[in-house]
């Protein structure tokens, strides 16, 4: 899903400012849907466990209704973008085709593309990491799994800081801007270690899941860091050189 939504941006506009602003509509719905299955999500499966008679409340007869009612939400709501976002027709423009061979050739030579996959494939493993282990370690760390509920709470400072982003993104660099976001995420999950530490079960399990549910993020949203310090350099005055003379070659190509 991603890939089609993100490769539609940068032909809704070639303005950076304001593809900054279009950019956090799709972020902050993905955000508030995040937020309602993270908040809410085990009650639901609690509540359809009952609703099937099952004495077990985490029966995978609840996660499997709940994974079909977000698949049939899915289809809905995508099946509205397909039928309703046109798009201009390419039917008999001819075209040189590239072979897989040429793309993966085009994708090793571009120093920049392997920086960018590099920074976004460390901080979304970062992220979607955590999130992933994160019921364990409330539950095996910290005794209680409901206080996952309370933790998916922390995705409205997310949708917050989308909603800034273009604001906060105007006054500081964008290295700044991605130093922050690095940056918080370390915090948060170092803060998260020290309040659950406790060993209600073997030393070896609860430093299992602490390490995969906050050293392993740690370090990736530093890789990610790190990666975008040193490799990525389509930023600052070289991004905004680039985007005025590929806004001048659309110009030209419209006034012939």
């Amino acid at each position: 899903m991603d890939v089609p939504y993100w490769s539609w941006l940068p032909n809704l506009t070639n303005d950076p400012h304001e593809r900054e602003k279009v950019s956090i509509i799709p972020r902050f719905f993905a955000s508030l849907a995040g937020f309602s299955v993270a908040t809410f999500g085990l009650y639901i499966v609690n509540y359809l466990n009952k609703t099937a008679g099952e004495s077990n409340l985490y029966a995978e007869n609840g996660y499997t209704i709940f994974a079909i009612i977000i698949a049939v939400i899915f289809i809905v709501t995508i099946g509205i973008t397909v039928f309703n976002v046109k798009e201009e027709s390419t039917v008999g423009v001819s075209a040189e085709k590239t072979s897989l061979k040429q793309t993966f050739h085009v994708i090793v030579k571009n120093d920049q593309l392997l920086a960018f996959i590099g920074l976004l494939l460390t901080f979304n493993l970062c992220t979607q990491i955590a999130k992933s282990f994160a019921v364990y370690y409330f539950k095996c760390v910290c005794h209680d799994e409901y206080l996952y509920s309370i933790f998916g709470f922390a995705i409205i400072a997310e949708m917050v800081g989308l909603l800034c982003f273009p604001k906060i993104a105007a006054k500081i660099s964008r290295e700044k801007v991605y130093a922050f976001a690095c940056g918080l995420p370390i915090v948060g999950f170092a803060l998260l270690g020290v309040a659950g530490y406790v060993a209600p079960q073997s030393k070896a399990t609860v430093m299992g899941i602490r390490v995969l549910m906050l050293v392993i993020p740690i370090i990736l949203a530093f890789a990610s860091l790190g990666i975008y310090k040193k490799y990525y350099t389509l930023k600052g005055e070289k991004m905004e050189e680039i985007t005025r003379k590929v806004n001048e070659m659309h110009v030209k190509k419209q006034t012939a």
